[in-house]
Parts: C-alpha cells; sequence; structure tokens
C-alpha cells in the first residue's frame, strides 16, 4: 500500500515510537554513563524488535526477488544450478519465517495488549493466506532441497556443460528461463504477501496505538511516549 496505511503507517509510528523510547536511556549512557533500567523495557522489546524481525524478512524476501533476477555469480566456483536452487530455497525459507514472526508478533500483541481479538482475526488470513507457500517449502525441507522441471534442467545441463562446452549456451539460455518462471513466481507471491503484510498491520495500529502514537502497557494501564 502507498496510501499512509498497512506496513508503512505501522514503520513510520514505530520509528517515531522508538526514537522517543531509546532517547534517553542513549542520552543517559552517553552523558552519565549509566544504563537505565526501565519496567516498561521488556514490552518495548516484544514490541519494537519483534516488529523488526518481520521487517527484516520483508527485506530478505525483496532480496532473493533481486537476485534471482539478475545474473548469476561469474566464478568458476559457484554452480549456476546450485546457486539459482539456493535462491528458491533461500526464498521458501524465508517466506516459512515470515509466517512464523507474524504469528508469533500476533500472539505476544494479543497477550501484551490484552486484546484476545488480535490473534483471532490474524487466525483468519494471515496463516491461511501463506499456507500454500509454507506447505512448498515444507514438504521438501527435511527430504531434499526443492526442484521442478526447469530447475533439474538446469542441474543437467551445468553437469554436462563442464565437459562440454558447446552447452554453454544452452545453459545460459535454462538459466535465462528459470529466471522468468520463477522471477514472476516470487515477484507475484512478493506482492501478494505485501498485500497480507498490509491488511495485518491495519489490524494491529489500532490496537496498539492511540491518537497515532504506540503505548506501552504497564500494570494495566497503557504508558505512551511522549515526544
Amino acid at each position: 500500500m502507498t496510501d499512509g496505511r498497512g506496513f508503512d503507517r505501522f514503520q513510520r509510528a514505530m520509528s517515531v515510537f522508538a526514537k522517543h523510547y531509546i532517547d534517553p536511556a542513549w542520552k543517559s549512557k552517553k552523558t552519565k554513563g549509566i544504563v537505565l533500567d526501565r519496567p516498561t523495557d521488556s514490552a518495548f522489546s516484544s514490541v519494537f524488535y519483534g516488529y523488526i524481525e518481520i521487517s527484516n524478512t520483508l527485506e530478505a524476501l525483496k532480496l532473493c526477488e533481486t537476485l534471482i533476477g539478475v545474473a548469476p555469480p561469474r566464478s568458476k566456483a559457484v554452480k549456476h544450478d546450485e546457486y539459482f536452487k539456493f535462491l528458491v530455497g533461500a526464498y521458501l525459507q524465508e517466506m516459512y519465517i515470515l509466517e512464523q514472526r507474524l504469528s508469533t508478533y500476533a500472539k505476544r500483541m494479543s497477550r501484551l495488549y490484552k486484546k484476545p481479538q488480535i490473534q483471532q482475526i490474524i487466525d483468519q488470513f494471515v496463516s491461511k493466506s501463506l499456507e500454500g507457500i509454507v506447505k512448498t517449502r515444507g514438504a521438501h525441507v527435511h527430504a531434499q532441497r526443492y526442484s521442478d522441471n526447469e530447475l533439474d534442467m538446469l542441474s543437467t545441463l551445468t553437469l554436462i556443460s563442464q565437459f562440454d562446452a558447446d552447452y554453454t549456451e544452452h545453459l545460459k539460455e535454462q538459466y535465462w528461463l528459470a529466471q522468468l518462471e520463477w522471477g514472476k513466481k516470487v515477484k507475484t507471491n512478493n506482492s501478494a504477501t505485501r498485500e497480507i503484510v498490509d491488511h495485518y498491520f491495519d489490524v494491529l495500529y489500532p490496537l496498539m496505538t492511540k491518537d497515532d502514537r504506540f503505548g506501552l502497557p504497564r500494570a494495566g494501564k497503557s504508558s505512551t511516549p511522549r515526544p
């Protein structure tokens, strides 16, 4: 989304929230050498670093999309088929991690803010929406690295081209075909995932903020950092 909602809205508000919370601790340590120990530190860590884990996973998914779409390393030490399969495996793994982190964060925020409806709402679309991709990863991760027809052919041509230079061009063409197929898959999946994530944070935002500012529950009350 680009209309100031979803993930972007949550991210902007989280940045302001983190700055106001961390600033006193940073200044205390820098000027006085004193490390502040506040009763809300644990809650802050759950709210902020749980979000950071999700954000980092989204960045990893974008990186996978980028690497799948560009030329492989020129080094002969890196086999084209193994490199591409590694990227596909990494992508499926990061998608699985995202599903786990979204679920974990929702559970923690539901308990922290005493908002049971958070988990109930998230369960309705996050797990089910990502289920297909996560199952694809799960079905292969314990037995063998994921593969398909394009990846199998890439492995075949990588082997043959090592001993027959005439197959080098065939290998390049097959790599391009694998890029084309998986590039479309990953781009489509990432776009759909972003919509899910936007919806996810649209659900969380009003339940974790007041007047567009995050608060930290303490003894049953909400303590909102002031600018």
